[in-house]
């Protein structure tokens, strides 16, 4: 969806009598990955690993300059005291550079909206782990009602 659509779409929230109400040809799931901002994203990608990977995200790790570059946040997964790190690229044109992770030797999380560059870089690193956005659509689909406000407004504007 572009500007245009952007704007049809809350026109039509509020003047639904002269603005047909029809958002099925411009919104979809896979629309999410350019609605949500970083931030969302972000959330989404680590309430999943919370959910469906049994993992905890370390809060004061959030926003640690020094290490935004290469991760988002620490994870921590109790049943075996193990400790990982995600990385969340979101947008639709904001593709992630896998290179800089050749040398990354601890477990790592990675998740691209639009895709990754150099996957050739961690061929063979089992401690770097790709997210398909299909994970997170399905993710998504589960627990559509029960996500933060942020992230549930977006999806109960595209299941309209």
């Amino acid at each position: 969806p572009n500007l245009i659509d952007y704007t049809k779409i809350i026109a039509a929230e509020y003047f639904p009598d002269k603005f047909r109400n029809d958002f099925s040809k411009i919104l979809n799931i896979d629309s999410v990955f350019s609605l949500l901002d970083p931030f969302d994203m972000e959330d989404v990608v680590g309430l999943y690993l919370e959910a469906e990977e049994s993992f905890c995200i370390i809060p004061s790790s959030r926003g640690n300059l020094s290490n935004t570059p290469f991760y988002e946040f620490e994870l921590w997964r109790p049943s075996d005291r193990s400790f990982a790190y995600l990385q969340v690229k979101a947008g639709d044109r904001n593709i992630l550079d896998l290179s800089i992770y050749s040398d990354f030797k601890e477990e790592l999380y990675v998740f691209s909206a639009a895709g990754y560059l150099n996957e050739n870089a961690i061929s063979g690193h089992k401690n770097i782990h790709l997210i398909g956005k299909e994970k997170i659509i399905t993710f998504l689909q589960k627990y559509d009602d029960s996500l933060p406000q942020n992230i549930s407004c977006w999806l109960k504007l595209i299941n309209k």
